[in-house]
Protein backbone atom coordinates (compact mmCIF):
# COMPACT_ATOMS: atom_id res chain seq x y z
CA UNK A 1 0.00 0.00 0.00
CA UNK A 2 1.37 3.40 -1.17
CA UNK A 3 -0.27 5.35 2.09
CA UNK A 4 1.24 4.08 5.50
CA UNK A 5 -1.46 5.89 7.16
CA UNK A 6 -4.43 4.95 5.68
CA UNK A 7 -5.99 1.44 6.70
CA UNK A 8 -8.19 -0.43 4.94
CA UNK A 9 -11.58 -0.17 6.43
CA UNK A 10 -13.27 -3.48 7.51
CA UNK A 11 -14.86 -5.14 4.58
CA UNK A 12 -11.90 -4.52 1.98
CA UNK A 13 -11.17 -7.10 -0.61
CA UNK A 14 -7.25 -7.45 -1.12
CA UNK A 15 -4.99 -9.22 -2.86
CA UNK A 16 -2.13 -10.45 -1.23
CA UNK A 17 2.09 -10.84 -2.75
CA UNK A 18 2.51 -14.28 -3.78
CA UNK A 19 -1.46 -14.80 -2.75
CA UNK A 20 -3.63 -16.83 -5.20
CA UNK A 21 -7.15 -15.85 -3.68
CA UNK A 22 -8.39 -12.53 -2.84
CA UNK A 23 -8.60 -11.74 1.49
CA UNK A 24 -11.59 -9.81 3.30
CA UNK A 25 -10.26 -7.26 6.04
CA UNK A 26 -12.30 -8.35 8.87
CA UNK A 27 -9.85 -6.05 11.98
CA UNK A 28 -6.98 -4.18 12.35
CA UNK A 29 -3.44 -3.98 14.72
CA UNK A 30 -4.71 -7.80 15.99
CA UNK A 31 -2.58 -9.75 18.11
CA UNK A 32 -1.96 -13.65 16.94
CA UNK A 33 -2.59 -15.61 20.18
CA UNK A 34 -0.63 -18.25 19.07
CA UNK A 35 2.40 -16.53 18.46
CA UNK A 36 1.69 -13.25 20.16
CA UNK A 37 2.93 -11.52 16.79
CA UNK A 38 0.82 -7.82 16.22
CA UNK A 39 -0.61 -7.78 12.56
CA UNK A 40 -1.68 -4.82 11.11
CA UNK A 41 -4.64 -6.89 9.64
CA UNK A 42 -6.55 -9.57 10.18
CA UNK A 43 -8.34 -11.43 7.40
CA UNK A 44 -10.54 -14.05 5.86
CA UNK A 45 -10.66 -15.57 2.57
CA UNK A 46 -13.00 -14.20 0.18
CA UNK A 47 -15.97 -14.88 -1.08
CA UNK A 48 -16.02 -17.82 1.41
CA UNK A 49 -15.47 -16.10 5.03
CA UNK A 50 -14.08 -17.41 7.77
CA UNK A 51 -13.39 -21.19 8.46
CA UNK A 52 -12.44 -23.12 11.44
CA UNK A 53 -8.76 -21.89 12.43
CA UNK A 54 -8.31 -19.96 9.03
CA UNK A 55 -7.46 -16.65 10.55
CA UNK A 56 -4.96 -14.67 7.94
CA UNK A 57 -2.66 -12.27 9.31
CA UNK A 58 -1.07 -9.74 7.47
CA UNK A 59 0.70 -6.50 7.44
CA UNK A 60 0.48 -3.02 4.94
CA UNK A 61 3.45 -4.45 2.82
CA UNK A 62 2.15 -7.62 1.84
CA UNK A 63 -0.75 -6.13 0.13
CA UNK A 64 -0.46 -6.20 -4.11
CA UNK A 65 -4.25 -4.60 -5.26
CA UNK A 66 -7.58 -3.25 -3.75
CA UNK A 67 -9.76 -4.76 -5.28
CA UNK A 68 -12.75 -3.18 -3.33
CA UNK A 69 -12.49 -0.77 -0.64
CA UNK A 70 -14.85 -1.39 2.07
CA UNK A 71 -17.30 1.01 3.70
CA UNK A 72 -15.97 4.30 5.53
CA UNK A 73 -18.34 6.93 7.09
CA UNK A 74 -17.62 9.68 9.86
CA UNK A 75 -16.91 7.22 12.31
CA UNK A 76 -14.82 4.75 10.40
CA UNK A 77 -12.69 8.38 9.35
CA UNK A 78 -12.32 8.71 13.32
CA UNK A 79 -11.55 5.48 13.92
CA UNK A 80 -8.56 5.67 11.69
CA UNK A 81 -7.55 8.95 12.64
CA UNK A 82 -7.20 7.04 16.13
CA UNK A 83 -5.20 4.43 14.51
CA UNK A 84 -2.65 6.25 12.54
CA UNK A 85 -1.86 8.23 16.21
CA UNK A 86 -2.04 5.09 18.44
CA UNK A 87 -0.44 2.44 16.32
CA UNK A 88 2.78 1.82 18.63
CA UNK A 89 0.37 2.23 21.63
CA UNK A 90 -1.57 -0.83 20.41
CA UNK A 91 1.09 -2.94 19.37
CA UNK A 92 2.32 -2.92 22.73
CA UNK A 93 -1.40 -3.59 24.29
CA UNK A 94 -1.30 -0.51 26.39
CA UNK A 95 -4.68 0.46 24.43
CA UNK A 96 -7.17 -1.47 22.43
CA UNK A 97 -8.00 -0.64 19.00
Amino acid sequence: MEDEQMWLPVGSVVTLKGGEKSVMVAGFLVRDAQTGACWDYLGYPYPEGRRDGEDLFFNKDQVEFIAQLGFLNGEGVAHQTFLAMSREAIANGIVRP
